[in-house]
């Protein structure tokens, strides 16, 4: 068959590759790109510690040349020299040195020696004026002019203090159940100077008992006080005429002559930590109040008897300002009638058994209020207890109908701590002292914050040399409920005088036709 030729279109030959000589081409590059590869990573690593050297040895030469200048310049400057570094030395005149004078310490000194020497010997001149001996505190006894038995040494004073600490504002303080328009309504002691102690002559012969004698109260419950009901059980009066706020109360000699201030720490058992350090470190004579809705109540009341303190119970009552101040659960309301109010009295006795009475926890309202208060008061009255009128004003009516009911009750002068501050509650308790003094009893409320039973721990001791007595609130109910009674008998002798005396015509000074009169 003839081969097809066409003009200018040959046909390309495929040439076989010399697989000889590609194969030396590749063990050739195999060999040689390693070594490049390793000049390449050596000349860079040169590179780069050359780098490193230079940048190390520039620095050190940058210091080595400023240490070696401050040299030069430390050791020229005597000389009246200043090297600046790439210039000239600048030479300057030398003064002469001026001899400093002679410091003076005495009070003595002419103005001529005290005024200031040349600028050159100025730092010279004032290092011992810092030796000099400065005028001690006018405080301090030993300053003044006097020996130092003339005249002791002036304590502060309380308004002082409250001055230069001031208390923090109460409505930073954290109370949950407590608005701040109701712990406005809750009276406060007034601060006033420290009264001066009772001379020697005024008080009795004895000294107080010991604030922190150890006392046993009486086992609780007795089951002669207690009747069963369907929130649980009550305190009653006995067949034997035995109240409940006489016999779990704390024993109290009441033939002593002394001052009483009682002490009520109130709303504990809300807080684990307070109820544990009130118990345990605050001394048995003062009375401690729980609310009835804490979860250990029982418990609470039964270490707080044990440890020998009066025990009360919260009782919430209607503020002013409800509902926005709500006291809590079971709180007596103004606009519920008087068997509801009956009942939720009952739920609050019922949490436990052992307490004296009870404290009104807020209440404005409702103690402002006879017909729903009277009701209340004689309840308690009916099962033996006592009413402590944390609230006095603002138009209670605690003390006025418990003394128509001869009825313990205990009318307090404030809390201690509205103002939770040292130097607040300090002046608050020295006011308690003062009316203590002038009126023969005197009855504080304190909260549970941390300050407030600091403050009574440091203050319980100082009584006994004070010639007071720290005593439970039955004691206070006690003799508030007798000048009460004295006070009435004298208040109706006089009207039964008055009434039985023969009215005197003021123009004739006869009597006998006056009553006849219309």
């Amino acid at each position: 068959m003839a081969q097809l030729k066409l003009p200018g279109v040959g046909i390309p030959k495929l040439r076989r590759p010399s697989a000889g000589r590609d194969d030396r081409r590749g063990s050739r590059r195999e060999r040689t790109e390693p070594r490049k590869r390793a000049v390449s990573i050596g000349s860079v690593a040169a590179l780069l510690g050359l780098l490193v050297l230079g940048l190390i040895g520039g620095g050190l030469a940058s210091q080595l040349f400023q240490i070696q200048s401050q040299q030069e310049t430390s050791s020229t400057a005597s000389a009246g020299r200043i090297l600046v570094p790439g210039g000239p030395i600048i030479r300057l005149p030398v003064p002469p040195p001026t001899p400093a004078p002679e410091p003076v310490l005495t009070e003595q000194a002419s103005p001529s020696q005290t005024d200031a020497p040349a600028e050159p010997a100025s730092e010279v001149a004032s290092a011992p004026e810092s030796d000099q001996v400065l005028p001690e505190p006018v405080a301090d006894v030993s300053a003044s002019a006097e020996p130092p038995e003339a005249e002791p040494v002036q304590e502060p004073t309380q308004t002082d203090m409250a001055e230069a600490d001031p208390a923090p504002d109460p409505a930073d303080r954290a109370e949950p159940d407590r608005e701040d328009e109701e712990t406005a309504e809750a009276p406060s002691i007034a601060q006033r100077p420290q009264v001066p102690e009772v001379p020697e002559a005024v008080r009795p012969s004895a000294p107080p008992p010991r604030f922190d004698e150890q006392m046993t109260l009486r086992p609780a419950p007795d089951p002669n006080l207690l009747e069963e009901s369907d929130t649980g059980p009550l305190p009653i009066v006995g067949r034997d005429g035995r109240e409940a706020w006489e016999v779990y109360a704390r024993p109290s000699d009441d033939s002593l002559s002394y001052p009483r201030i009682a002490i009520v720490v109130t709303s504990l058992g809300l807080s684990s930590a307070a109820t544990q350090l009130a118990i345990q470190r605050l001394p048995g004579t003062i009375t401690l109040s729980f609310a009835p809705n804490a979860r250990r109540f029982a418990k609470d009341v039964a270490a707080a008897r044990a440890a020998g303190h009066e025990v009360l119970v919260n009782l919430p009552l209607e503020p002013e300002s409800y509902p926005r101040s709500d006291p809590g659960p079971f709180t007596l309301l103004t606009t519920l009638n008087t068997a509801e109010n009956i009942q939720r009295l009952q739920w609050v006795l019922s949490r436990g058994t052992g307490y004296v009475g009870v404290v009104n926890f807020m209440g404005a309202r409702f103690t402002g209020s006879p017909t729903h208060l009277a009701p209340i008061l004689q309840t308690l009255n009916d099962r033996g207890l006592l009413f402590v009128d944390s609230r006095p004003g603002r138009g209670s009516r605690v003390a006025e109908m418990a003394a128509e009911l001869n009825m313990p009750f205990a009318v307090s002068n404030g809390f201690i701590d509205q103002m939770a501050s040292r130097f607040s509650i300090d002046a608050a308790l020295n006011e308690l002292e003062r009316i203590a003094r002038e009126t023969g009893i005197a009855v504080g409320l304190a909260q549970p914050y941390p300050v407030s039973i600091e403050r009574l721990i440091a203050w319980a001791p100082s009584l006994t040399e004070k010639g007071l007595l720290l005593a439970p609130i039955s004691a206070v109910a006690r003799r508030q409920l007798a000048a009460s009674q004295e006070q009435t008998a004298s208040a109706s002798s006089a009207q039964q005088s008055s009434a039985n005396a023969e009215p005197v015509d003021p123009a004739t000074g006869q009597g006998s036709e006056i009553g006849d009169r219309r």
